[in-house]
């Protein structure tokens, strides 16, 4: 039988390092994929916003959908019932603004 090598920590300390190695190359990989994920998210269709002209939230939802990319038409309007009645938003389902990206329509919180 041969006798554990207490003195010597180069064998575990040889693992740990490997071990983290593999962690942190996963963990870039993984990072590059997401970035690439989020950086073709935004699509090169226009979201057209529908939104009162008033409403704070609605100005600020366009500027994020700007920062993150997105193209955006921005069009005021006092008549939002009449836009969401025409895109087939549901009355229980009605809020703020309205945005339009190729057949899908988003409606506001």
């Amino acid at each position: 039988m041969s006798p554990i090598n207490t003195h010597n920590p180069a064998p575990n300390t040889y693992k740990t390092i490997k071990k983290i190695a593999t962690a942190l190359l996963i963990a870039f990989f993984a990072l590059m994929i997401f970035t690439q994920f989020q950086l073709s998210y935004a699509s090169d269709e226009v979201v057209t916003v529908y939104k009162s002209p008033t409403c704070g939230c609605c100005s600020k939802w366009v500027s994020h959908l700007e920062k993150n990319g997105f193209k955006v038409k921005s069009v005021n309007t006092n008549n939002m019932e009449q836009i969401k009645h025409q895109l087939g938003v549901p009355k229980e389902m009605q809020s703020c603004h309205t945005a339009k990206i190729g057949h899908y329509i988003i409606e506001g919180h």
